[in-house]
């Protein structure tokens, strides 16, 4: 009898566990639903809105009086209450253009030559980099109007946690820009959860953390522009002593890119490694397509 009764108690406690364990793994994925829901999401409209309503990452929270005077609004709540009117939904163009744009994105990224791309002479940081664990990386777009008299961070394709925003715009772009823009932010989704790995990666890029306030003054730092595919630190270059830095061309911008630079990848490190890398497998994947031709 004892054994039976034991026995019963065992087959009940692994029953539990695995009712926990389904339990736990279906409710830790962020958007789960649909087609190919293990590895690419697109968010409803409602799912945008909510989003943005909620800022749970504290972008907007954290915008400065010149960012928000250069998307034309005069408080945070202003901003928030106008890009959740840009919400909207992806149809089903869209998601066929996806479907294949972020397919390839991920085969290009796992049949990447790592003594290629390292060595050329500013891409030998590359090797440091896990182009399978970024291909891995599940895909969760978001998708924002290109009408209503405004566009969400202009336009702009960014990330934000673990979601890539993308304009009505984007959809636009030829397949191989599409491609290139995707493989892009999609590195920076990598950066964002491997900010230890980065600390080592930009150090042997030969950039450090600027720390002295006699780089750069706070009366300067006023005029960053906020970015939300980079951290909130300023690099500088520790051969030449540079700084890499986006800032305002003035306390009143136009929009978010009337800023003083010229190079966007010199912004931070986290954009000159998106911006090369990509820009690199997208020279590749144009020289294999042509000569197939």
């Amino acid at each position: 009898m004892i054994y039976y009764y034991i026995l019963s108690l065992l087959i009940i406690t692994l029953v539990i566990l695995a009712i926990y364990y389904i339990y736990t793994v279906y409710t830790s994925v962020p958007f789960k639903n649909g087609k190919n829901e293990e590895h690419l999401y697109y968010m409803s409209y409602e799912e945008t809105v909510r989003f943005l309503e909620s800022d749970e990452d504290r972008y907007v929270a954290n915008l400065s009086p010149i960012d928000l005077y250069a998307r034309k609004v005069s408080s945070k709540e202003e901003y928030i209450n106008i890009i959740k009117g840009e919400a909207t939904h992806f149809n089903k163009g869209d998601k066929l253009m996806l479907d294949k744009c972020t397919k390839k994105a991920d085969e290009l990224l796992r049949n990447i030559n790592i003594n290629t791309i390292s060595s050329e002479s500013n891409l030998d940081y590359s090797k440091y980099l896990n182009y399978k664990d970024i291909a891995n990386i599940k895909w969760v777009l978001a998708i924002t109007r290109n009408d209503n008299g405004g566009k969400y961070e202009d336009g702009l394709s960014h990330t934000r946690k673990h979601i890539i925003f993308l304009s009505q715009d984007v959809l636009n772009y030829s397949e191989d820009e599409i491609i290139k823009l995707l493989i892009h932010e999609k590195i920076h989704i990598y950066q964002r959860y491997n900010e230890a790995s980065f600390k080592t990666i930009i150090y042997n890029m030969g950039y450090a953390e600027s720390t002295d306030s006699q780089e750069i003054s706070q009366d300067k730092l006023k005029y960053v522009r906020s970015n939300p595919d980079v951290n909130n630190k300023i690099y500088k270059n520790l051969h030449t002593g540079e700084l890499m830095i986006c800032l305002y061309s003035s306390d009143k911008p136009k929009n978010i890119n009337d800023i003083i630079i010229e190079n966007y990848a010199m912004e931070h490190p986290y954009e000159k490694i998106a911006y090369e890398i990509s820009e690199h497998i997208y020279n590749i994947h144009k020289i294999e397509k042509y000569r197939k031709i």
